[in-house]
C-alpha cells in the first residue's frame, strides 16, 4: 500500500508487535551495506532455499530493525522476514514504475 505523508513516501508493515512505517531510502541504504545480500535472494528464499532464507531474514532484521519472534510471540519468524522483504521488493518496484510513468517525455 502506498502512503503519501507530507510529500514523503513511506512503506508500512507489521513488525510482529506493532504497525510501523519506514523511509524506503533508509531501507535501501541499509540493504546496500549488506555484502552477502543480493536482490535475487528474495526469489530463492521464497522458493525454499535455506541459505537464502537465512541471509534474507538476517538482512531484514538489520534493514527494518525488527526482531525474530520471541517467547511472547512478538517479532517475525524467518518466513515472515522473507515475506516482508518480498512485499518491500514488490512495493518499491511499483513505486519506481509509477514514477517512471509520470515523468514527462522529452
Amino acid at each position: 500500500m502506498l502512503k503519501l505523508n507530507h510529500s514523503t513516501l513511506e512503506f508500512a508493515f507489521h513488525d510482529g508487535h506493532q504497525q510501523r512505517k519506514v523511509d524506503p531510502l533508509a531501507v535501501l541504504s541499509a540493504l546496500s551495506k549488506c555484502p552477502a545480500y543480493r536482490p535475487a535472494m528474495v526469489d530463492s528464499a521464497s522458493q525454499g532455499s535455506s541459505e537464502a532464507v537465512q541471509v534474507v531474514s538476517e538482512v531484514v532484521r538489520y534493514a527494518f530493525d525488527v526482531q525474530f519472534i520471541n517467547a511472547d510471540g512478538k517479532g517475525l519468524t524467518r518466513l515472515q522476514c522473507v515475506q516482508l522483504m518480498s512485499r518491500f521488493d514488490t512495493w518499491i518496484r511499483s513505486v519506481n514504475q509509477h514514477n517512471t510513468a509520470s515523468e514527462p517525455v522529452k
